[in-house]
C-alpha cells in the first residue's frame, strides 16, 4: 500500500489497465501467493533438512516463533482495500507492460480511483 507524490501517482495513472472488484483482486493477490518463491522454497527445505537431518527441531520453532504468525497477502490486501475505499471508489489494475518486465522495470498492482484520480495503489509484484 503506497500513498505517493503526485510524479508516482501520474505513472500509477497512466499504467491503469481494467476496473476490478475487492474480490477479484483479492483472489489475484491469493493466486500469485500460492506459487512458491525461491526465498520460502529456500526456507522450507533448511527448515525440513535441519529438522530431518539433525534433529534441531527447536530451531524450526524458534524460527517460526521468531518470524511471528503469518498473514497472508490476499487478507492484508482486503484489509487494504476495506479501510482505504470510500462509498463511490473504483479498483482497477495496473501494469507497467511493454518491455518494462523484460528490462526488469516491471510492476503491477491494484490503484483505488476516485473520481477519476488515483489516491492510492497497491504494488503486487515488480521486477
Amino acid at each position: 500500500m503506497h500513498t505517493g507524490t503526485s510524479t508516482r501517482i501520474a505513472e500509477i495513472t497512466s499504467w491503469l489497465k481494467s476496473r476490478t472488484t475487492v474480490a477479484e483482486a483479492t483472489q489475484q493477490v491469493r493466486q500469485f501467493e500460492d506459487v512458491p518463491d525461491t526465498r520460502s522454497q529456500l526456507q522450507r527445505a533448511v527448515e525440513w533438512g535441519l529438522t530431518a537431518v539433525t534433529g534441531l527441531w527447536v530451531f524450526r520453532l524458534y524460527w517460526r516463533l521468531k518470524d511471528g504468525p503469518h498473514v497472508p497477502g490476499a487478507v492484508q490486501f482486503a484489509e487494504w482495500a476495506k479501510s482505504h475505499m470510500l462509498d463511490g471508489d473504483e479498483l482497477w489494475t495496473y501494469d507497467t507492460g511493454g518491455d518494462s518486465w523484460e528490462m526488469l522495470m516491471g510492476e503491477c498492482g491494484f490503484a483505488i480511483v476516485r473520481n477519476d484520480v488515483v489516491v492510492d495503489f497497491w504494488v503486487l509484484a515488480e521486477n
